[in-house]
């Protein structure tokens, strides 16, 4: 060869065998771990939609039928009092569950006088709580 001449010399690497089949195994590993990724992935987003929409459905429920509130005794007996009572304040159940004594009895307290006027205390106990759960639940 001639110095003067110059001449570029490139390498060129060419795919062993081994390396056929690694690729080709990654290939694989790759394609199974999509196929079972993606549809967990896809059920998580839907199971988080759902859960949401359930716990908008339970304040937007709960709500519903404090706009013309029973009295207390009647919404400790409802099927809602039971789905929202977790999320309720010791107080706020308190003031719904009423006041036992000792040989658990329930203690009525007689108020003489107008009756209040307003919403009962029960009520604003339990919107009150229901916001609060909206904020943690981030809903709002």
């Amino acid at each position: 060869m001639d110095e003067q001449t110059p001449i570029a010399i490139m390498e060129i690497s060419l795919l062993t065998l081994d390396d056929k089949v690694v690729s080709s195994l990654l290939g694989l590993v790759g394609g199974v771990i999509g196929t079972f990724l993606a549809p967990w992935v896809n059920w998580g987003i839907e199971t988080r939609r759902e859960r949401i929409k359930a716990r908008k459905q339970l304040i937007e429920d709960t709500r519903m039928i404090l706009q013309d509130p029973p009295p207390v005794s009647e919404f400790r007996k409802l099927p809602i009092y039971f789905r929202i009572k977790p999320f309720l304040a010791k107080a706020t159940i308190n003031t719904i569950q009423g006041k036992y004594d000792k040989n658990g009895n329930e203690v009525i307290t007689i108020v003489v006088g107008p009756p209040p006027q307003g919403p009962s205390r029960y009520v604003l106990y339990v919107l009150n709580d229901l916001s609060l759960q909206e904020i943690k639940w981030k809903l709002v």
